[in-house]
């Protein structure tokens, strides 16, 4: 592909992809995960919202940076949004360039046309995975994770399998590698994986020669020195946050109710990244093996294809997949159902090799028949799922609290029960004049994992505070989480429900639905 080429495709990948990843993000209520981001920069200031950071389970850069976005562009749905698709728009032009480096240096022959094709191919697969159009249009650091991943892979081989560079090019190279990798790791800690896996790979494979034109006075071993030095320095600056990382992993490992996956999980939770479904995976998925196999095949393959840059690079790429997943098997404690949004880089890191085999093996038209069936593919799914996520009648909480509107008077009571619905409720009652009216009665202690950290004290209200409204009429939310068994509102003892009741599902099921009942309360007549 020539420049001009690959330039049009990609501004038009680009375009397609910001468009897909927009679809319906102004109707699309807030989930749990998106409420507990607003509530968390837009009513805390810096130093608290860190604090507040580090009873939850992940590092605050992405709260920092929502903190500043919403300070500029406002609160709405649209405004918290944006800044994940604004990440991820920018981490596809860094898949073209990492995939086309990629391919440069895994070959002995120059082929510069083909290096620019498996950039493009690498970045339509990205922009029509299901999985990264899924988590970039979400109020949450996933994007932002994948865009830092893939910024420090990226400089990381080019430090060491690029092109020789003077003194002062590769100071500035190997400190942006440390940068971007220190800034991933305080962005999910999952990113602690991604960078393990670079640090194995300099290790392994960091004294290898560079590809492009050589520097007698910067060998192999200098090379992988300054690129050890910086990895030291991303270490030393996130070590701040060391202490509070394993405060985290305690209190994931004694206080959630996740428990340790096995294999088999594991390998679903790949093939819900290939095949994204809104459904919780607890039965049988004879797709995962296949997934986990090609997996393997792929960077066996690039293993043993090129003779110069081939092994090296399968390595990258192998360490980049293998060793996060493998540490999520042995090492942490997580339901398979929510691990594969933490794994969305190394899927990325999957489409990259893909894209590469593709063209070390296939020219002209087979190869873009080929590329055209993986993406046929990937739409396919992607509208597979939307249909799952139709907004028309999964409203969730948006659609509760227009209902109340529509059905209610403005001083009628909103009693929740369920820390993910209040806050969830909060946030589309965040300009109701009446928005006191909302109130929030936990049916059990607050905890880390269910909206704790940004609820205070003070809104967690006694059952008292209905005594006032005997014989009147309220409202009461409750919400089922991880499961659709809810019909109706279950009210704090002693009241008793009088009225009909409305459901709400959400568009994800992982959120559950939200179920609203219409009461007059009435306290039970005492047994003489």
């Amino acid at each position: 592909m020539s420049q001009r080429h690959v330039l049009i495709a990609m501004l038009l990948i680009l375009a397609a992809a910001v468009a897909a990843r927009c679809q319906g993000m102004a109707e699309r209520t807030l989930s749990f995960d998106e409420a507990f981001s607003w509530r968390l920069v837009t009513t805390y200031p810096v130093p608290e919202l860190v604090q507040r950071t580090s009873v939850d389970v992940h590092p605050p850069l992405y709260y920092l940076l929502l903190k500043v976005w919403t300070a500029v562009f406002g609160d709405g749905p649209v405004a918290l949004r944006s800044l994940s698709i604004c990440f991820a728009s920018a981490s596809l032009v860094l898949v073209y360039g990492l995939t086309r480096d990629i391919f440069r240096w895994s070959i002995t022959v120059p082929d510069e046309n083909s290096a620019r094709a498996a950039g493009v191919i690498a970045t339509l697969l990205t922009a029509t995975s299901g999985a990264h159009i899924r988590w970039s249009g979400e109020a949450r650091m996933y994007s932002l994770a994948c865009l830092l991943g893939l910024a420090s892979t990226w400089l990381l081989a080019r430090g060491i399998l690029g092109p020789a560079r003077s003194r002062r090019s590769a100071a500035v190279l190997w400190s942006l590698y440390a940068l971007s990798a220190c800034l991933s790791m305080y962005t999910h800690n999952y990113m602690l994986f991604v960078v393990a896996a670079q640090g194995v790979w300099l290790l392994l494979f960091g004294f290898a020669p560079a590809v492009g034109k050589a520097n007698p006075g910067v060998g192999p071993w200098q090379r992988q020195f300054a690129g050890l030095a910086a990895l030291a320095v991303a270490i030393v600056g996130y070590a701040p946050w060391a202490p509070v990382l394993f405060w985290q992993k305690d209190q994931v490992s004694h206080g959630y109710w996740f428990s340790r996956p096995s294999a088999f999980e594991i390998s679903r939770c790949w093939s819900d990244l290939v095949i994204p479904r809104n459904q919780l995976q607890w039965g049988e998925n004879w797709l995962s093996g296949w997934l986990v196999a090609l997996s393997g095949a792929l960077v066996a393959w690039l293993a043993f294809t090129g003779r110069r840059g081939g092994a090296l690079i399968a390595a990258m790429i192998a360490a980049s997949i293998l060793i996060p997943v493998t540490i999520t098997l042995y090492g942490t404690a997580i339901v398979s159902n929510q691990t594969s949004r933490y794994w969305l880089v190394p899927f990325v890191f999957f489409l990259v090799g893909v894209s590469v085999l593709l063209c070390r093996v296939l020219e002209g038209a087979e190869r873009w028949l080929f590329v055209a069936v993986l993406v046929a593919n990937n739409v396919y799914w992607w509208a597979e799922f939307t249909h799952q996520t139709r907004l028309d009648l999964m409203g969730g909480a948006k659609a509760l609290v227009e209902y109340i509107h529509t059905h209610g008077d403005s001083d009628e009571p909103i009693i929740v029960r369920e820390p993910s619905a209040y806050l969830r409720i909060l946030y589309y009652l965040r300009n109701d004049p009446e928005r006191e009216r909302l109130h929030f009665l936990p049916r059990a202690p607050l905890e880390p994992y269910n909206g704790g950290p940004v609820i205070t004290e003070s809104e967690v209200k006694d059952v008292d505070i209905l005594d006032p409204w005997v014989d009147r009429k309220i409202w009461a939310v409750d919400s089922a989480m991880l499961a659709m068994l809810l019909n109706e509102a279950r009210l704090p003892e002693p009241w008793m429900p009088a009225g009909q009741s409305e459901v709400f599902p959400e568009p994800f099921m992982m959120n559950g639905k939200l179920a609203l009942t219409e009461c007059v309360f009435r306290k039970p007549t005492p047994r003489p």
